[in-house]
């Protein structure tokens, strides 16, 4: 049992491995407390490049939603797992904390596989950022400003790949919020190579549908907020579309609501940099 503010660290010192899979399983009174209180941080090399809430990380948001893909599992007993690939030149430290104000119950498992690191490798990282209590513009026939913002999902610097996101919402309207466009820019762009046609698109839906969905690039665990009050995640992987950069990336998505009203929202970037990341 871990009481708030403790943590559970594994640590690898050993040269030609990486890290190949990563399991979780929590336990505590309040599921959204602890999906959001437990922090998922990784060290590569002394390098900090993840620091993710739980439930962001794994793609289950603060409910469980049985979910495969082909970098993350949460299985029907509660069980978190990624098998994203993580090298290292000779250490790695993966620490599970406690930020809930609750004594939570922690299982965790690492496994990891040969690898030679060469001059090419680079670190695998995740980031999380969260626009809490954010008011959206809405659509001027709604009785809103037209005004929709893009908020930033993750500005990296150095030379890399961006290798996917997820976007979490809780809608507080009967009312769709994802008709923003995704807009990805590389290398100091002023304007996007890549700009989207709204966000259920780029995610790999479409009509604002809530039905639940898997497959191994694109997902829908939870879709309860698509029309109504309540959350939603969409998750994104991009192996076969993965972004290159050489000096910088910024991925921005734009928040159009069709109402205006008040969300929560946050988003998780997936990357892998060289080392001199930044």
């Amino acid at each position: 049992m871990f009481p708030p503010g403790t943590e559970c660290q594994i640590s690898v010192k050993e040269k030609n491995l990486a890290v190949d899979d990563f399991s979780l399983r929590l336990s505590g009174p309040d599921t959204a407390a602890l999906l959001k209180g437990v922090v998922i941080r990784m060290w590569f090399d002394g390098h900090r490049t993840v620091e993710v809430p739980a439930g962001n990380f794994f793609g289950t948001g603060y409910t469980f939603n049985p979910c495969r893909t082909r970098f993350t599992t949460v299985d029907t007993d509660g069980r978190l797992s990624s098998s994203w690939l993580m090298p290292f030149r000779d250490s790695c430290r993966i620490s599970i904390l406690n930020n809930s104000h609750d004594t939570i119950g922690l299982e965790t498992l690492v496994t990891t596989a040969p690898y030679r690191w060469n001059e090419s490798s680079m670190y695998f990282g995740a980031s999380w950022k969260e626009y809490h209590g954010f008011e959206t513009a809405g659509s001027e026939n709604t009785g809103g400003t037209g005004l929709h913002t893009d908020l930033n999902i993750a500005r990296l610097n150095g030379k890399g790949l961006y290798a996917g996101d997820a976007v979490l919402v809780f809608n507080t309207a009967d009312a769709w919020w994802g008709e923003g466009d995704e807009k990805i820019y590389t290398d100091g762009e002023v304007f996007p190579s890549s700009f989207g046609t709204g966000t259920e698109d780029y995610y790999g839906y479409a009509w604002c549908r809530p039905e639940p969905f898997n497959h191994p690039l694109i997902a829908q665990p939870a879709g309860n907020g698509n029309f109504h009050p309540g959350m939603s995640v969409n998750m994104r992987y991009r192996i076969l579309d993965a972004i290159p950069f050489r000096e910088s990336l910024r991925a921005d998505i734009e928040m159009w609501h069709w109402v205006k009203t008040t969300i929560d929202f946050s988003v998780t970037a997936w990357f892998y940099m060289l080392p001199e990341l930044k």
